[in-house]
Formats: C-alpha cells, sequence, structure tokens
C-alpha cells in the first residue's frame, strides 16, 4: 500500500486530475438536468485511464518505439479520414453510430467554406484537438531526439495541420498556435533540418485559398458574424461553472 500511495503520488497530473474528477462527480450528483452515465465514463476515461497507464508503463526504448508507432498509425489515419469527410462533406462512420445511438451529436456544418470534419471523434473540437496536440506532442518528440525526422514524419506533420484547419474549431486554432511557441527553441537549432517542412507549409498557405486564412482570421476578431461559441456565452458558462 505504502509503495502505491508513492508512486501516486509521483503522478505528475495528480492534482489536475482529482479536481476534474470531483468536479464531474459534483456535476453529476447535483447537476439540475438530466444525468447520464456517460458523464461518469468520461470521467474514468480522460483522468483515471492515463493513470492506469503511466503507472503501468515501464520507460524502456522498446516500450517507447511502440508506443510512438501506434500513435502516429492513429494521428495518421485520424487526420487523413477527416480531411477526406472535409472534401466529400460525408462521414459514414459517423453517421453509423449516430443512427444506432452510440454518439448523441453528428457534425453537420460549415465554417469557412468547408465542411468540419469531426472524423472519428465524437465532435469537430475533439477532432481538431487530436491534431493539434498530436501535432505538437511529435514536433517536441523529434526536437529532443525520441523521433528521427524523416518523410513520412513530415508528411504527417501536414496532415496534422491541415486537420485542424478542417476542424474548424477557433478555439483549437488558438490552443495549436499558443502550443506551437513550444518548439521555437527547437526550431532555431534544427532550422536546416526543418527547411523543407517549412518550405511545406509555406506552399500549403499560399495553395490555400486567401479568402479562407482572411475569413479565419477575422472570426476572431468578429466573432458574431462566424457563428458558435461567443466570448459572452463562454463568460455565461464559466460563472455557472463557479
Amino acid at each position: 500500500k505504502q509503495n502505491y500511495k508513492l508512486h501516486l503520488l509521483k503522478y505528475p497530473f495528480l492534482f489536475p486530475s482529482v479536481i476534474c474528477v470531483l468536479s464531474y462527480l459534483l456535476s453529476f450528483w447535483l447537476g439540475e438536468g438530466e444525468r447520464h452515465l456517460g458523464l461518469l465514463g468520461n470521467a474514468f476515461s480522460s483522468f483515471v485511464l492515463p493513470y492506469l497507464l503511466w503507472r503501468m508503463y515501464t520507460p524502456t526504448s522498446l516500450n517507447r518505439t511502440f508506443l510512438y508507432k501506434q500513435l502516429m498509425i492513429y494521428l495518421f489515419i485520424l487526420a487523413i479520414y477527416g480531411l477526406i469527410e472535409t472534401v466529400t462533406g460525408m462521414n459514414v462512420i459517423a453517421q453509423t453510430l449516430y443512427e444506432h445511438g452510440f454518439i448523441e451529436n453528428l457534425q453537420d456544418s460549415m465554417r469557412y467554406g468547408l465542411h468540419r470534419a469531426q472524423s472519428l471523434t465524437i465532435w469537430c473540437s475533439a477532432f481538431g484537438s487530436a491534431c493539434g496536440l498530436g501535432l505538437v506532442f511529435l514536433l517536441n518528440s523529434a526536437f529532443r531526439g525520441y523521433l528521427k525526422l524523416n518523410r513520412r514524419l513530415y508528411i504527417l506533420f501536414v496532415c496534422l495541420f491541415m486537420g485542424v484547419i478542417a476542424s474548424g474549431t477557433r478555439t483549437v486554432m488558438a490552443m495549436t498556435c499558443i502550443a506551437l511557441l513550444s518548439v521555437l527553441p527547437f526550431i532555431r537549432k534544427h532550422i536546416r533540418t526543418l527547411t523543407p517542412l517549412l518550405v511545406i507549409l509555406f506552399l500549403l498557405l499560399v495553395i490555400i485559398d486567401g479568402a479562407i486564412l482572411n475569413e479565419i482570421v477575422d472570426s476572431f476578431v468578429h466573432h458574431e458574424d462566424a457563428g458558435g461559441s461567443s466570448i459572452e456565452m463562454r463568460e455565461l458558462q464559466y460563472e455557472a461553472a463557479l
């Protein structure tokens, strides 16, 4: 028991996880709306399951290689399927799950002239967050020497970057831009190695319709014209949470 407590106290996300789980439980028991068991499932998958995986994980080179490989395969499939959804406007998997009651929401809207993709996730913001955080995590891992920069990794970076845009979620775009600041010190040291990736991203920005880029930037300033959540609504949600 003492050994278990020591491992629990060493968990780097212990305090925020406990706060969030307590928040979930209070919302479930004291909330005025209809109670869904899915709320408890979300708390388990988001906070308890990561701790269990961290507890069982042994940081060997073989385990690290296995985890990186599986993560990159998942992110590639997620991003490619999301980009196909944006182009075709169809998500057969999400539609099937929605019709059989496995998911409650089905994304079917446009923003910036693009169909907002949810890919294999429950919502477009979840898809964008997975792409954005995956991009930042893999970039940091490559710069720290855990991954070797190669053509396949460059392709994955581009797909994840496009996935963030395809989600059509402003908060995700802002979060990704802020998180990407963490790689600036490494970019200065590896500017020659990163030149191909920077060239590809520049070409993507040139190929993408300039009107779309202007609309994305303008939506942060004039949010009432872009639709979706306004700052006032976010303030009300924050007050309700308090």
